[in-house]
């Protein structure tokens, strides 16, 4: 049975969007925090930085990626990476994504990369 690539899209997309993930480097910046990743990705060294800014300022929140497939609403304190958040922070939602489906994900981010800058070897 084939994965509807579309679905789990959507599903992403979502997650994103309710939780409110700032993956924009420029907005966070404006914030005064500096993540170590263009799609505003926070390294666990970053933690302390991170965690200070949530206590100084209750709208926002931590989303630890602890890995490719799977996503969680809140801190999660161990050698994860996380993104800022500014919208529904219950600590129950959740983004977890099968294997296959990330595998595609990736493949698809790969190739728009490739495309974007064609003299770049991957």
């Amino acid at each position: 049975m084939a994965i509807d690539i579309n679905y789990y899209k959507k599903i992403n997309q979502k997650f994103y969007l309710k939780t409110g993930i700032i993956n924009c480097y420029k907005e966070l910046e404006e914030l005064g925090l500096y993540p170590l990743a263009a799609t505003g990705i926070f390294w666990p060294g970053q933690t302390p930085d991170l965690l200070k800014f949530c206590r100084k300022n209750p709208e926002f929140h931590i989303v630890t990626y602890i890995s490719a497939s799977l996503m969680v609403n809140r801190y999660e304190p161990e050698d994860h990476r996380y993104m800022l958040a500014n919208k529904d922070n219950d600590p129950k939602l959740e983004l977890n994504l099968p294997p296959e489906v990330v595998q595609h994900l990736m493949r698809e981010s790969l190739l728009f990369c490739k495309r974007m800058k064609p003299e770049a070897s991957f």
